[in-house]
């Protein structure tokens, strides 16, 4: 896989401000899509040129644009791709969103920064349990590994709920897909108005937008809980939660 920078000029979207709203609509359409196919890095708009600061190699600082500079990136998208071929198709996508043309440059990787592609944690001794936060069951345990992990695309918890306690909380996403994998013991599931039974192993893919709460059976209810996409710094932007959602008629 290669990486690619799909960039426009600032200045270079044209159309009428009320039609910023259409615009930005169909280039999150866009963006969406290249999510949901896996080729999604990073991207943005930038503020205009009058926005800039140059920094010389003594440390100055200059503000304001440099007058002999005839162009300014606008926006920009990094997509990881198979061909320069997939890239040009992507960036043919966003022309047509962003109504204006798309310049595309191949990332050249650096090794050394490359060198390291994996992290290792354990969930158990490297992760924080903040169980307590959620004012429940005494041994409620929730440990967030994203972060230790350094996940880039997707996040990672760890679950566990004792014997016969139902998590206090209820929530839904956004954007964010999640599956729940039993490691151990046995509970329930309620997503949205529907119940599910869980068992050692079970594996459940919950969309966004729907409502999830859960439970432990006699053995308590062990949990790995997989999202995507990562959320960024800071995941509670995307979420909205409700204690005792899951009540007891």
């Amino acid at each position: 896989m290669t990486r690619y920078l799909i960039s426009f000029d600032d200045g270079a979207m044209t159309f009428p401000a009320e039609e910023l709203p259409e615009v930005a609509e169909a280039a999150h359409a866009v963006v969406d899509e290249a999510r949901g196919a896996g080729v999604w890095v990073f991207g943005g708009g930038l503020r205009s040129q009058e926005t800039v600061s140059v920094v010389a190699t003594d440390g100055t600082v200059t503000d304001g644009a440099e007058r002999e500079r005839k162009a300014y990136v606008g926006g920009f998208a990094v997509v990881d791709v198979s061909s320069r071929e997939e890239a040009l198709a992507w960036a043919a996508k966003l022309a047509v969103a962003c109504r204006c043309a798309q310049e595309v440059r191949e990332l050249v990787p650096d090794p050394a920064v490359h060198a390291t592609t994996f992290t290792v944690a354990s969930i158990k001794e490297d992760v924080e349990d903040i169980g307590a936060r959620f004012d429940g069951a005494p041994d409620l345990e929730f440990r967030a590994a994203t972060k230790p992990l350094e996940l880039a695309e997707s996040a990672l918890s760890y679950q566990y709920v004792p014997p016969g306690y139902r998590f206090p909380y209820g929530h839904t996403h956004r954007r964010q897909e999640e599956v729940y994998v039993v490691l151990r013991g046995s509970g329930r599931m309620k997503i949205d108005d529907e119940i599910v039974e869980l068992g050692e192993w079970d594996a459940v893919r919950v969309p966004t937008g729907a409502w999830r709460g859960y439970e432990a059976g006699p053995e308590g209810l062990e949990l790995l809980v997989v999202g995507a996409p990562n959320l960024g710094a800071d995941p509670r932007v995307d979420v909205d939660g409700q204690r005792d959602w899951w009540a007891d008629e």
